[in-house]
């Protein structure tokens, strides 16, 4: 198991509008909150793919406010601690990220980040956490 100074902080970006999947995907429920894979969204298996507390720390969530109340609940439901920080208003990827940054460097300066979209498909968690793993020794490399 990794040092907490070695572990990764997926900030997870959970505030688009998912409007290429319209008509199924609203504003109110985008895509990353449908239940379309068996009752599971896309956001939860981004949840699964993170929760390898080897190799990461707890994720940051960085959603729109009019979301909060589904994000806070798929997060719950899926048992793992994380921060959830809700923007007033969309600004778009560079903004979420920036204040990602700001939270992650308040509590874990120093730490490895890694930025992932909520809504992409990812069919096998254990090639993805492998490519984390790959990926570290380069990342903290600077």
């Amino acid at each position: 198991m990794l040092t907490k100074s070695k572990l990764v902080t997926p900030v997870i970006l959970c505030g688009g509008t998912g409007s290429r999947l319209w008509p199924s995907s609203r504003e109110k429920l985008p895509k990353q909150l449908l239940p379309i894979f068996g009752g599971r969204t896309l956001f939860d298996l981004t949840l699964e793919r993170v929760t390898d507390n080897s190799l990461f720390a707890p994720p940051i969530i960085v959603s729109a406010l009019d979301l909060g109340e589904l994000v806070c609940n798929a997060l719950d439901a899926a048992r793992i601690p994380g921060r959830v920080i809700l923007e007033p208003c969309r600004r778009n990827s560079a903004a979420a990220i920036a204040v990602a940054i700001e939270a992650h460097n308040a509590d874990a300066s120093g730490q490895l980040m890694l930025v992932l979209a909520a809504d992409h498909f990812i069919p096998d968690a254990e090639a993805f956490r492998t490519a984390v793993r790959e990926s570290m020794a380069t990342a903290s490399q600077g």
